[in-house]
């Protein structure tokens, strides 16, 4: 299937995406449930059992061929797309979940899950395809917090496609081995605007302040590059979520790249007519200049929604703010200068170095390394060839330093795991709740997450586009990696990232700051890599040359 066809089939789709199933009325509906029988601590404790079953019946497909935006040729490729998409979805979800319980003890000893399939018809050919979730949970160990935060997985949008889902609540009490139906629900389907608060098209007010325009301005032409950072941009539409873009239309109908048009001589009222008439409501600065060159260094610290379900958000909060702690006294004993911290808008953090041109260069030197010597190790030359090799690429390179800096972090830079985690989880080792791949199975695990190094963009103060919180930073301004005291507190963060919070501070000159660079003579980085990786013995050829 040829680029240009898989994406059409990839757009044809998302016409069938613009609706969603209501999961957050059911979650509702089992909580008041529970209140109106007794309260519901009270109730919850006179339950051996809670078995959840969610019945999801695969997607109508005449429904879907009779779209008269699909033409003959491309029933097929959509069927199967289609099709794929909540199978795969629905297996994902389900061996992440069997894969979590399994992680954590405590989990295992009161939750289980089965996945069944069944058929509507003997004759598959005209059959419906039928999914059936089960889990049951011990409420001995739980809370109905738990219950709810696993049941929160399954709100995911590729389950739009499936003809219906139907979800059940069972209770067996202490003493009894009946099952009794506490809750039976059809769940509707209903427009996304319904569910969700959408960014609209006048919430780029934030991106039309001229104090915003600086702030772009200083990352977007860093000093020392002779070229701007690549922008990707979030197109509003009116009730369903933005759609990334990077070319703009301006100039009565000509169109270009965003930062192919914007330059460091653009006057405030050009940029200004075009965030508006583009209807741009978000704008995200890449870690790569238009030039292949690295202009940032970045790590997206990315929680998980069952955390926040789980736990008090202050509680994960300040666990967030530990690991940042954390990873700022590994960064200065290993000789990396204080990096900034901004709030994603959404669950975590981001933290990131701006570096200067050349701070990252392709050359080979000899290093004095005696504890090397009794090793076998590739030389720099032999890495260089292979395809697969960091050294390969500058960004391949950053990421694999940011993950090795990560990894001593979690193992030994004594992260403190707030105790309420550390009592239900029943963990050990910081190590048990971070991941380092966005494809871990471990659903509540942290993503520590440098994959935008890899080419990728992070949202520059622009609200997100599904809690309409602005990325705001959150580090002092004169000492960088040190979290301001009031953010600490996680509901003053929440406030200060409103829209209109934002556009006060924006208009009181209170977030224009440029970040640091990372000089070229900032050696210690090289010299201090081999300490980094040798606890691990990751990674030591890059300090070696034939």
């Amino acid at each position: 299937m040829s680029t240009y066809f898989s994406q059409k089939i990839g757009y044809l789709i998302e016409d069938f995406l613009n609706k969603k199933f209501d999961f957050q009325q059911i979650k509702k509906d089992i909580i008041d449930k529970l209140d109106s029988i007794c309260k519901k601590k009270v109730f919850w404790n006179t339950i051996k059992e809670l078995r959840m079953a969610i019945t999801i019946t695969a997607p109508d497909m005449e429904a879907i061929m009779s779209c008269s935006k699909i033409k003959s040729h491309e029933f097929t490729a959509v069927i199967e797309r289609v099709a794929g998409m909540v199978k795969s979805s629905i297996t994902i979800v389900a061996n992440k979940i069997a894969h979590t319980i399994n992680y954590y003890k405590h989990f295992k000893q009161f939750i289980s899950i089965q996945h069944r399939i069944q058929y509507t018809e003997d004759d598959l050919d005209n059959s419906q395809r039928k999914d059936i979730i089960i889990m049951n949970f011990k409420t001995k160990g739980l809370e109905i917090e738990d219950i709810i935060a696993f049941f929160n997985l399954w709100d995911i949008q590729e389950l739009t496609l499936a003809t219906s889902i139907k979800v059940e609540f069972h209770t067996t009490k202490n003493g009894g081995s009946r099952e009794v139906l506490l809750l039976s629900s059809d769940l509707e389907k209903k427009e996304l605007a319904e569910l969700q608060d959408f960014l609209a098209i006048e919430d780029s007010r934030i991106l039309q302040h001229q104090a915003y325009f600086k702030i772009l301005k200083n990352y977007m032409f860093p000093e020392g590059y002779r070229s701007s950072a690549e922008i990707t941009l979030d197109v509003a539409q009116e009730n369903l979520t933005p759609k990334k873009r990077r070319t703009i239309t301006y100039d009565g109908g000509r169109k270009n790249k965003f930062h192919e048009v914007i330059t460091k001589l653009t006057p405030f009222k050009t940029y200004r007519q075009i965030i508006k008439d583009n209807n741009i409501s978000g704008i995200y600065c890449s870690v790569r200049s238009t030039n292949d060159e690295i202009l940032y260094m970045l790590i997206d610290l990315d929680v998980p929604s069952v955390f926040f379900k789980m736990f008090p958000k202050q509680v994960v909060w300040d666990l967030i703010l530990n690991i940042a702690d954390a990873l700022k006294s590994v960064v200065s004993r290993l000789g990396l200068p204080r990096f900034r911290i901004n709030y994603s808008g959404s669950k975590g953090i981001h933290i990131y170095w701006a570096l200067e041109s050349g701070a990252i260069a392709d050359f080979e030197s000899r290093v004095n390394l005696p504890e090397l010597s009794s090793s076998s190790i590739p030389g720099m030359r032999t890495l260089k060839r292979e395809k697969i090799s960091s050294l390969k690429d500058g960004f391949k390179f950053t990421k694999t330093l940011l993950q090795s800096i990560l990894l001593h972090t979690v193992y030994q830079g004594k992260i403190k795991i707030p105790q309420e985690i550390i009592q239900k989880l029943k963990i050990y080792h910081p190590y048990q709740i971070f991941r380092l791949s966005p494809d871990s199975k471990n659903c509540i695990s942290i993503l520590l997450d440098t994959s935008s190094q890899a080419k990728g963009v992070f949202r520059l103060f622009s609200p997100h586009p599904s809690s309409r919180l602005v990325s705001i930073p959150l580090s002092d301004f004169n000492t960088e990696d040190i979290i301001l005291e009031k953010y600490r507190n996680y509901q003053e963060v929440l406030n200060d990232a409103k829209i209109e919070n934002v556009l006060d501070n924006l208009r009181k000159m209170k977030l224009i700051y440029i970040c640091k660079s990372l000089k070229k003579s900032q050696e210690k980085i090289l010299d201090n890599y081999y300490v980094l990786t040798h606890y691990f013995r990751l990674f030591r050829s890059f300090c070696v040359s034939e």
